[in-house]
């Protein structure tokens, strides 16, 4: 007497497991397409800007009875006395665009300031993102999550 196997009896114990196994990789391929939005949700979430010129009334010490006025690049003062300023810096690496808060300490022109702003002498220039809120818990090097500008790929 040979013994058959029920082809019936070995097709019920493989469907388990071709069923886990169709599971498992339709659940990696979901997590491999949502893997960049999840990963951007659990970034500190920041908003940037950019600098702007300001109107700066200074007297010159050749000159004390003449007040002058001049456009200079400002940063406002609520932000450079949190002590916490950051500018915004990318880098590219396997076809994404990640965002990293990089901090900086301007060097402000002491004589130059009105109500709101600092006129700044060096360490910015006018075209960087600068983080305006959401600063308050970062740090040098963190990724982070610029709202406002393109979202990364």
């Amino acid at each position: 007497m040979t013994y058959k196997p029920n082809k019936l009896k070995s097709l019920s114990r493989l469907l388990p497991l071709c069923l886990l196994s169709v599971l498992f990789y339709g659940v990696m391929a979901f997590l491999t397409i949502k893997a960049p939005d999840i990963h951007y949700t659990r970034l500190p979430q920041v908003t940037t800007g950019q600098l702007s010129k300001e109107e700066f009334t200074f007297f010159m010490p050749e000159y004390p009875d003449v007040e002058r006025t001049r456009s200079i690049l400002a940063i406002p003062k609520e932000l450079y006395e949190s002590g916490k300023i950051f500018k915004v810096e990318t880098k590219t690496e396997y076809g994404f665009t990640y965002y990293y808060a990089k901090q900086v300490w301007p060097e402000l022109d002491s004589d130059k300031q009105n109500e709101t702003y600092y006129a700044v002498k060096q360490g910015l220039f006018g075209s960087e993102h600068i983080i305006l809120t959401g600063y308050e818990e970062l740090y040098d090097g963190m990724e982070v999550f610029p709202q406002n500008l393109h979202k990364p790929e």
